[in-house]
């Protein structure tokens, strides 16, 4: 039974990674280092890290909605006592979202994204040339392109982002549900398994 609840934490996590994307594609790691330079100066001017931090906000805020769900599911248990279901609503519950906030925020913190991810999604959608001419500010050509290529360009990046850190998160998703239930069983001396 723990492991069911185990699995069907992290395929929650997963799942929310795997909505946002449909497909996964490979990536050529490799362009050359003025394109690099180049495209790291795009990312910097475009802020690639705030859109990140979007993104992670976005899960996390999904993770909030389903945290609510399986509260409300747990609440449900008839072998809760009221001061176990007490506790699950004004501790448990928010420090299990606290720590699936920090956990995710964090994975989508690693500049490791750029270099992996969005580098290699980038340099095979455009040559040094169209970089540069993005960093001057969408005036060309160029720029008609970044708005035709963007659903494309995001759902590379999503899918890479399944590939290289799905693993991470669901990994993340077991250690915070294995710390609070076991916080949970050093409070009440029982485990806690929803129904």
């Amino acid at each position: 039974m723990r492991t069911k609840f185990y699995t069907m934490i992290a395929m929650i996590a997963l799942t929310l990674i795997m909505s946002v994307s449909s497909s996964v594609h490979a990536q050529d790691k490799k362009a050359p280092r003025d394109k690099k330079d180049a495209l790291l100066e795009l990312f910097e001017i475009i802020d690639y890290k705030g859109q990140m931090l979007k993104i992670s906000e976005s899960m996390t805020e999904q993770v909030k909605q389903q945290s609510e769900k399986m509260m409300g599911r747990m609440m449900k248990s008839s072998s809760l006592s009221d001061e176990e279901k007490e506790y699950i609503e004004t501790e448990f519950m928010p420090e299990y979202v606290r720590k699936m906030t920090d956990a995710i925020t964090t994975i989508f913190k690693n500049d490791e994204i750029i270099t992996n991810i969005l580098m290699p999604v980038y340099a095979k959608q455009f040559t040094g040339e169209e970089v540069k001419q993005l960093i001057s500010f969408y005036k060309t050509p160029v720029g008609k392109k970044v708005v035709k290529t963007m659903p494309e360009i995001t759902q590379e990046v999503m899918g890479a982002l399944l590939t290289e850190y799905g693993p991470q998160i669901q990994e993340a998703v077991k250690n915070v549900t294995l710390g609070m239930m076991k916080k949970f069983q050093e409070k009440f001396g029982r485990q806690i398994i929803p129904e």
